[in-house]
């Protein structure tokens, strides 16, 4: 839009005296327009518009009249503010001024100028937002969050006025990772799955310390899973009428040097057992994180030939009943052994998928929680995040110590100890939690929302609702919203996926007998339709008085 006529409202004369006062009028308008600089900010009235002309009113009284560009509509009686684009002392051109994408209102110009602060773009959306979000504008309010905002350069202005509302600590980290929980971006299942997939091939880069990562995402984790021989023994017992001492079993089969028993120097005993062992175990189902549930029988075989390459030998003897966890730490062995290993053959190993799938079972282990693990132990999420962030931080360490600080895997990880620092801001004033869960077959993305704060439920009894979000492969979106009233719950799941919907619905009454079994009173309804959860709209904000209706000029822009 450029101003392509500043006399028209003094066209009329009909005496000497009013073209002289009209006259007059236009030098001190002109005088007036040509002082604007670019970027300044006037406000103007639409009084007409004609043959693709607009006249404004300006605040003075005097009148203006510009031409349209085809790409702003405007309609009579709109008050709206404009910025000078240029101006050449000839020829001034100027476009209508937005603040977030809406027309500025005049409380903002005013409320900057009585704080001395500059009619700037960014502090006119500061203050925008803090009128949305109804907080205090007057001058030391302002003042503050202007400092604030200079300090934090880097940093959205609307999100540093929203961060600075809610009571969440400004830094540049807690800042990403509120902006990734407003897009909905901050699934840590999904980021556990990408450091999972990633971690094997960075393990192939030269000179990183390999045994030292594995011995990291093994610690604590048993050499072969709970329970895997017990259930054999029993069958072996009942079926040849021998006993088997466990203590036995232990000692030929779990006991044995790791590096003895990857080199095929097998004890006396363990033929037998061995083979009885096998046979059983190939009449049961193979058992959660052995080789036999990780791998094909022809990838179990070429895990075997890798290995023995790397120990100079033809072969090695791990079967279907080797936990994966066992096997990594017999390489960690390898590894950490003064004598060299070919290169050739480390690579070709680690590049393999054989290794991959190994190390992500064990990750899985260490990071995944299993549903039921979550009612059996009430601490498991606080232990999981402590533990994922002490191993993390541990194998970015060994990372750098190669020189390699700046990779996809140090960013992951440093996304992923981020995000879970914010949930602990989150966690100083609400409940919420995220939850990476493992399912049958898949990963799932669980969030446990309880919508009171936590000062306030502190000071008085109050009903507890509670909001919980699952992704999964099959069911899709899954929401469960959940109030508790002393021993009433009413419960609602929210299905998008027609076949979730049904399989829910048909289960309600086994769910319905487990809580009046525990003394709840229940009421549960199945909805066939989403329900959408904004985190800091809906759980942030849900103790904040409501903004109500916000009144603004506005105006549309078509690019």
């Amino acid at each position: 839009m450029q101003i392509s006529d500043l006399m028209g409202q003094y066209s009329q004369t009909t005496t000497g005296t009013e073209r002289l006062a009209g006259t007059k009028g236009v030098e001190n308008l002109v005088s007036s327009l040509r002082a604007l600089t670019k970027g300044n900010i006037f406000e103007g009235t639409v009084s007409s518009m004609k043959n693709g002309q607009v006249t404004l009113a300006l605040s003075n009284g005097q009148l203006l009249t510009a031409r349209m560009d085809g790409k702003v509509s405007l309609n009579v009686g709109q008050s709206m503010f404009f910025q000078v684009k240029s101006n050449d002392g000839a020829q001034i051109a100027i476009r209508p001024f937005v603040v977030d994408g809406n027309g500025v209102n005049y409380t903002l110009l005013e409320a900057l100028s009585a704080a001395g602060i500059p009619r700037e773009s960014k502090y006119l959306s500061m203050v925008n937002r803090m009128m949305e979000e109804q907080m205090p504008i007057d001058r030391a309010s302002i003042q503050q969050m202007a400092r604030v905002v200079n300090a934090n350069a880097d940093i959205n202005v609307q999100t540093l006025v929203q961060m600075q509302k809610i009571g969440i600590p400004i830094t540049p980290e807690n800042a990403a990772q509120f902006e990734n929980y407003m897009d909905d971006r901050q699934a840590i299942t999904e980021e556990l799955d990408h450091f999972i997939d990633e971690l094997p091939t960075a393990m192939q880069s030269e000179n990183v310390p390999v045994g030292q990562i594995l011995s990291t995402i093994t610690e604590g984790l048993a050499d072969v899973p709970e329970g895997n021989w017990q259930g054999i023994m029993q069958q072996m017992t009942e079926a040849n009428g021998a006993i088997v001492q466990e203590d036995a079993v232990q000692e030929t089969v779990g006991q044995e040097p790791a590096l003895q028993k990857m080199a095929g120097q097998d004890t006396a005993q363990e033929p037998v057992l061995e083979s009885e062992i096998e046979n059983s175990a190939q009449q049961n189902p193979v058992v959660p994180h052995t080789l036999g549930a990780i791998l094909e029988p022809e990838q179990l075989n070429h895990l075997n030939q890798m290995i023995g390459k790397l120990l100079g030998t033809e072969t090695v003897n791990y079967t279907g009943n080797s936990g994966a966890v066992e096997v990594l730490r017999d390489l960690e062995q390898v590894l950490n052994d003064p004598l060299p290993v070919e290169r050739e053959h480390l690579e070709k190993l680690l590049s393999s998928k054989e290794f991959k799938s190994l190390v992500k079972d064990t990750l899985e282990q260490q990071w995944m929680v299993k549903p039921e693990a979550l009612i059996s132990e009430g601490n498991k999420i606080d232990k999981l995040y402590e533990r994922l962030t002490g191993q993390l931080e541990r194998i970015e360490n060994a990372m750098k110590t190669t020189g390699q600080e700046d990779t996809t895997l140090t960013q992951l990880s440093a996304d992923i100890r981020n995000n879970v620092e914010f949930m602990n801001q989150i966690n100083q004033i609400y409940t919420y939690v995220q939850i990476p869960l493992k399912m049958s077959g898949q990963n799932a993305s669980g969030q446990l929302y309880v919508y009171t704060n936590k000062q306030a439920l502190a000071q008085q009894e109050q009903d507890l609702t509670a909001f919980l979000h699952l992704d999964m492969d099959h069911l899709g979106a899954t929401d469960v919203s959940v109030r508790l009233h002393v021993n009433e719950v009413s419960t609602n799941f929210y299905l998008e996926d027609d076949g979730a919907y049904a399989l829910i619905e048909k289960n309600i009454p086994v769910l319905e007998a487990r809580l009046k079994k525990r003394g709840y009173q229940c009421s549960i309804s199945v909805i066939n339709e989403g329900k959408n959860v904004n985190f800091v709209e809906d759980f942030l904000k849900k103790d904040q008085p409501s903004a109500g209706q916000l009144h603004r000029y506005s105006f549309d822009v078509r690019a």
